[in-house]
């Protein structure tokens, strides 16, 4: 069993229990008292005792866990919670839906509005961090200055506050690194993630949770500190989770739209390719389309993914393409369904883009898959002849 402290308390104590209700660990202390209301109130923290904040409830407790009225006990918040960037990037989001829903930058306003939450979440932690560093040196010499004057003295208190310091200046560092990006060309890899998003949740309005899916969908193409790549194809995993879910019911029970499904196929490859470009140098680029990369998978209007790649020749923005190539170059798919739409028969086409969309280990997988083709077509030639 803890240990109990009873009233009266010091100031010190007061202070220190009312921040414990606010921030503490575990739930707060509540009125013990009914209230027509059917609420709780969390009590506050008095000389006398607990009180309830109620004028009109006589409620009272004279007692607390000793571990409360201890500041140490309280956590620091971190820097930058994920959940509070979640919730300021919706702001953000809803902010510039209603101002520009129905009109043709939409998206592009969307992602406007979270990258300016992102750019000014940094400024502000850079300025925290600079302040933190000044801190940091004051309470550095407050500690030379005490030693010098009295060793016998009780310094353990700022021996914690130089190293609370410190480890608050390393959560700030990481914190302004991934809160934006700091390449701007990843503004139009967020637009296309909120594309995405909004193909599939599309409904004519973005309600508080939509504009919370589209942030997430934001977030994850924001670079990570650590492992960009590792970011990347956990986001992808996550929209794959997210396509199962749809297809057994679990996230909506209506059935998905086939509409819905290519946007979600179409998110989980880009995110693939951003992952890869994230981990290589520049180098060839070999066209593997997105229907192919799913094989015989069957979606759900019936096809399979060589079938979809073949036939399908919508895109977003309403033109068309030849199926089977790529919307960058016009390189044709390596796989080999494609052996009989009309596809170079005695080669297979490999094109160099400025950016590279596979890694060397994909290439290499594929480099297997590319004999594969020239077997199987030069084998079909010979049995023609």
């Amino acid at each position: 069993m803890t240990e109990l402290i009873h009233a009266p308390w010091t100031s010190e104590q007061v202070e220190a229990l009312n921040q414990f209700q606010q921030a503490g660990p575990m739930h707060p202390f509540t009125c013990g008292a009914l209230h027509a209301s059917g609420m709780t109130p969390v009590l506050d923290a008095t000389h006398s005792g607990w009180i309830c904040p109620d004028p009109a409830c006589e409620y009272t407790q004279d007692w607390a866990h000793a571990f409360m009225a201890r500041p140490v006990a309280v956590p620091s918040a971190p820097a930058v919670p994920d959940a509070g960037r979640r919730d300021r990037y919706a702001a953000a989001i809803r902010t510039a839906g209603d101002a520009a829903y129905g009109n043709s930058p939409f998206y592009e306003a969307i992602t406007r509005a979270v990258l300016a939450v992102a750019d000014a979440e940094q400024a502000d932690l850079r300025a925290e961090r600079d302040q933190a560093r000044q801190d940091l040196a004051d309470s550095h010499d407050d500690l030379v200055t005490a030693l010098a004057a009295d060793p016998q003295a009780e310094w353990a208190d700022l021996i914690r506050d130089v190293s609370q310091q410190r480890a608050r200046i390393a959560e700030l560092e990481q914190a302004a690194a991934s809160s934006a990006p700091a390449d701007r060309d990843l503004r139009d890899r967020a637009h296309a993630a909120a594309v995405a998003k909004m193909h599939e949740i599309y409904s004519g309005q973005i309600p508080d949770q939509a504009a919370r899916q589209i942030a997430d969908a934001v977030l994850a193409v924001l670079p990570a500190p650590a492992d960009k790549a590792a970011v990347l194809h956990e986001a992808a995993d996550a929209v794959k989770e997210m396509r199962r879910e749809y297809v057994e019911g679990e996230l909506n029970p209506s059935y998905p739209t086939a509409t819905e499904q290519r946007a979600l196929i179409d998110a989980e490859v880009r995110l693939r390719r951003m992952a890869d470009e994230a981990q290589q140098d520049d180098g060839a680029h070999v066209y593997l389309s997105t229907g192919c990369h799913h094989g015989d998978t069957v979606i759900p209007d019936g096809r399979t993914g060589h079938e979809y790649c073949q036939t399908e020749a919508r895109r977003y923005d309403g033109t068309t393409k030849v199926a089977g190539t790529c919307k960058v170059c016009g390189a044709r798919c390596i796989c080999p369904c494609h052996a009989e739409d009309g596809a170079q028969q005695d080669e297979v086409v490999v094109m160099v883009h400025a950016a590279p969309d596979l890694s060397p280990e994909a290439e290499q997988a594929l480099g297997a898959l590319i004999e594969v083709a020239k077997r199987r077509v030069l084998g079909g030639e010979a049995g023609a002849t």
